[in-house]
């Protein structure tokens, strides 16, 4: 697969107005990254919107899973919507500032 980087993702607003996406790692099949809660405005139920590095022929399944950060949330899977382009997500909940949310992201045409 072709790898990920932090700009294939966009967080809503509801993360804080300088909220981050680091240690991004993997690719369009499998990857990791994590989100740092920060700044003014975090609010309930924030977003992530994904777009992958190489489109698909078919929307994909795709799932994703909090595993890890300093942040606290549901283990179960996040999954919202995919397209052949990307998908997004909305984390179940209100993040908490200087926190840290680790998300790993299964796909599978």
């Amino acid at each position: 697969g072709t790898a990920v980087a932090a700009g294939n993702f966009v967080l809503n607003a509801n993360w804080g107005s300088t909220a981050t996406v680091t240690l991004v790692a993997g690719t369009d099949t499998f990857h990791e990254y994590t989100i740092t809660c920060q700044g003014a405005a975090i609010g309930a139920n924030p977003t992530v919107t994904a777009t992958f590095t190489s489109a698909y022929a078919a929307a994909p399944r795709v799932k994703v899973e909090l595993n890890g950060g300093t942040g606290t949330g549901t283990l179960l899977p996040l999954f919202t919507s995919s397209t052949t382009g990307g998908y997004a997500f909305t984390y179940q909940g209100t993040p908490v500032t200087a926190t840290t949310y680790k998300f790993t992201v299964f796909v599978a045409q």
